[in-house]
């Protein structure tokens, strides 16, 4: 992969240009992350990293046990797995290529308003399999769709130089979030709470993630705060 996919043109030209730099540019991790310029950037990254990786690894992990919770067989249940993956793979690169070709970042918040009302549907539905797994492959494609724009979003709010430790920060930061979901679903059925009540808990999670995401559009990328 090093052979094949060297440093771009900007990042080596910034390295050589940050080799003779001045102290507080050698700051470090924290200056990176916690730089007054791009404090606000960083937390909303985080946030919406976080939350976005609740519900992924909530519904990878436990989607097959909320359909049969649902009524649905085994079988079933698994299909419905199944296209919801087909779904995210898909749907994901189809929403990279289009941001590539017209870049927009209100395309965040549209995956984020399908991701809610996917996840209202599928709540809602009874045992129609078509509906349902129609439903989660939306519902695949939008979250995990989220997850990749925001993945080619967070290297523009920081400079060319540090783009790695910031994108790998928000990243290491939504790993928690990816122990966290697995964990509240098990919490809230043991508690007793029904499938749609745990598909239904996803709601304020999406509002959360998709207000951080939403707020950080207003914010300024790194070349804005370079001018």
């Amino acid at each position: 992969m090093v052979a094949l996919l060297p440093e771009s043109s900007l990042f080596r030209q910034a390295r050589e240009a940050a080799a003779g730099a001045g102290a507080k540019q050698q700051l470090g991790v924290l200056y990176t992350l916690f730089d007054r310029s791009r404090v606000r950037q960083t937390i909303l990254l985080w946030i919406s990293f976080f939350f976005v990786a609740v519900m992924t690894h909530l519904l990878l992990n436990w989607l097959p046990h909320l359909m049969v919770a649902k009524g649905f067989t085994r079988p079933q249940a698994f299909l419905i797995q199944l296209v919801f993956n087909l779904g995210a793979a898909s749907g994901s690169v189809f929403l990279g290529w289009l941001m590539q070709r017209r870049p927009n970042r209100l395309l965040l918040f549209v995956c984020f308003a399908g991701l809610a009302a996917s996840l209202l549907v599928i709540a809602a539905l009874g045992h129609e399999i078509v509906l349902v797994a129609g439903t989660a492959a939306v519902m695949g494609t939008c979250l995990i769709g989220a997850q990749f724009i925001l993945y080619g979003l967070s290297p523009a709010y920081y400079q060319t130089i540090t783009r790695g430790t910031g994108t790998g920060a928000a990243v290491a930061v939504s790993r928690l979030g990816s122990a966290m979901g697995p964990y509240l679903a098990g919490q809230l059925l043991g508690a007793g709470a029904t499938a749609t009540q745990v598909l239904q808990s996803l709601l304020p999670v999406t509002a959360v993630a998709a207000v951080a995401a939403v707020l950080l559009m207003f914010l300024p990328r790194s070349d804005d705060l370079a001018r």
